[in-house]
């Protein structure tokens, strides 16, 4: 696993930096589906109902800067993400709360409920390091491995969506190698449609972060990994990027193992 530290990750974050204008050619004609392991296997997700009410997109849009995610509601008013999907990659400091915007249970053209930010909370020890350099051609951005280690952050929103319920943590270690998961998420290519993949597993699992198989593509950073326990789904990990053609890579939530679900700012 060791050898795993030296390869590129890729963010599944869409950050479209306007100001800038050169790109590297090779990247800008790189594979035009990251993210994507073998076949697709994502289909699309009914949200009428919970669980699935409480996954939403998290969007950022700042000045010359937009940033597209997937986060979950784990209380009515707190919202768990990816870190580097709140964090603007040039300054490598939070987005303004302000900017960040949480849209719960979108369905085409509808939706359950909307807030923005009023604070951001990471783990402790969480520190962002992001992309050495920025293409601004290509949706999803190269980054150390070592970039997602807690990679997890939680958003206060300003205004409670309690009618988009919450999905609960799994308060255990369940991740074990072989687990069957579920990834579900507002990917770039179906962003107006919560989209999983249901057939996916845990490949392998180091110090800081579980592999999956599950398919992912941009805009997908931030999604729930779940798990099924006792009868219903409980959120075990948030995926983060994937290596390459690979695997994909989440979080799991025991590396924040005192998760504050209070909707308190600092």
């Amino acid at each position: 696993m060791a050898k795993l530290d030296r390869l590129p990750i890729i963010s599944c974050a869409l950050l479209l930096v306007i100001t800038a204008t050169s790109h590297d050619r090779a990247y800008a004609q790189s594979d035009l589906t990251p993210g994507i392991i073998g076949e697709d296997n994502r289909t699309p997700i009914d949200n009428s109902n919970p669980p699935w009410t409480a996954i939403g997109q998290v969007n950022v849009h700042g000045y010359r800067m937009l940033s597209f995610c997937t986060g979950t509601l784990v209380a009515p008013r707190v919202v768990l993400t990816a870190a580097h999907c709140v964090i603007d990659p040039v300054k490598k400091a939070p987005f303004p709360a302000k900017d960040i915007h949480f849209i719960a249970g979108v369905s085409r053209d509808k939706f359950i409920g909307h807030s923005v930010a009023r604070c951001l909370k990471f783990p402790d020890g969480f520190h962002y390091s992001g992309p050495q350099r920025l293409f601004p051609t290509l949706p999803a951005q190269p980054v150390a491995f070592g970039s997602f280690k807690l990679d997890l952050a939680l958003i206060v929103l300003a205004d409670d969506i309690s009618e988009a319920g919450v999905i609960k943590l799994l308060d255990h270690d369940m991740l074990k190698i072989g687990a069957s998961l579920v990834h579900a998420s507002y990917p770039i290519d179906r962003r107006y449609q919560l989209t999983g993949d249901t057939t996916c597993k845990a490949i392998w699992q180091d110090a800081d972060v579980v592999a999956t198989n599950c398919d992912t593509r941009t805009g997908s950073s931030g999604g729930p990994i779940l798990i099924e326990e006792s009868g219903s789904k409980k959120l075990a990990a948030v995926s983060v990027g994937f290596l390459e053609k690979s695997v994909t890579i989440a979080v799991p939530l025991d590396r924040w193992p005192a998760i504050p679900l209070s909707a308190e700012c600092p």
